[in-house]
């Protein structure tokens, strides 16, 4: 039963795989240096979502490093 459901979901997205990255997954991934591997881990705790420090006036704010991490 856990299979077939498992089977089911990975066919839902399985069109998905070749597509190309859009919107914001090119600055929040393509573009980001901590996602790149660019700099040394700690900076993604340092940083927000798309990379820029958070002490920055610029900065979203948007603090997500588990998920920056998993990009990476």
């Amino acid at each position: 039963m856990y299979l077939l459901v498992g089977l089911i979901a990975a066919l839902c997205y399985l069109n998905g795989i070749q597509g190309d990255f859009v919107h914001d997954d090119i600055p929040a991934i393509t573009l980001n240096k901590d996602v790149l591997g660019h700099g040394p881990v700690a900076q993604v705790f340092r940083n927000d979502f798309w990379g820029t420090p958070m002490a920055d006036l610029s900065s979203h704010k948007s603090y997500r490093p588990l998920t920056t991490l998993t990009f990476r």
